[in-house]
């Protein structure tokens, strides 16, 4: 079972109920493959959320920064 510190399970809660549900998923396999290590539940949680919502923040908005070019133009 995962366990998050205040403000991660606070954010969590505002989630979608199925986005949500496919992180703590995510989060428990790799919590899992990791060898079931103790302490380390917000590493594997950030890390889900990573793997499954790269291109949107925890609110569901799109990543203001996702369309732009990130290498400095010359000329």
């Amino acid at each position: 079972m995962i366990t998050l510190p205040t403000a991660e399970a606070e954010r969590a809660a505002g989630m979608a109920p199925e986005l949500r549900r496919q992180i703590e998923q995510r989060a428990h396999a790799l919590w899992e493959a990791a060898g079931q290590p103790s302490g380390r539940d917000v590493e594997f949680w950030l890390q889900a959320e990573r793997d499954l919502a790269p291109q949107e923040s925890i609110a569901g908005e799109e990543d203001p920064l996702a369309g732009i070019d990130q290498e400095p133009r010359l000329g």
